[in-house]
């Protein structure tokens, strides 16, 4: 096995991964170097593509099915449509970090 780097990101952190139904990938940028951008590939990472929605601190997503969550600084996004639009679910609460438990349900945590 051999590692590239992937369109020469070559000082980014990429630190979550999700993949959504229809096998696009998401990778959000480290929490601590860069936490604003959202990053897609359609080549399975060969390739990655910065979503041209800029957000506020991102801490946590995940997909499920054609779901895509992602907890901000701002709150909670919700998006359908393979990473295209996104709908704000919750402005007052931010989660740090998100899992998808084996039977479906998200459990989120929030450290204070």
């Amino acid at each position: 096995m051999s590692w590239k780097n992937p369109n020469n990101y070559k000082n980014l952190y990429f630190l979550t991964f999700g993949k959504s139904s229809t096998g696009r990938l998401f990778s959000t940028t480290g929490y601590f170097y860069d936490s604003k951008r959202l990053f897609y590939s359609n080549d399975y990472g060969y390739t990655w593509t910065q979503h041209s929605k800029s957000f506020s601190g991102i801490y946590s997503f995940i997909t499920r099915g054609d779901s895509i969550f992602l907890s901000t600084e701002a709150g909670i996004f919700l998006n359908t449509d393979n990473g295209n639009n996104w709908e704000i679910m919750n402005n007052s609460v931010w989660i740090d970090k998100m899992l998808l438990a084996p039977n479906g349900d998200i459990i989120g945590v929030h450290y204070s």
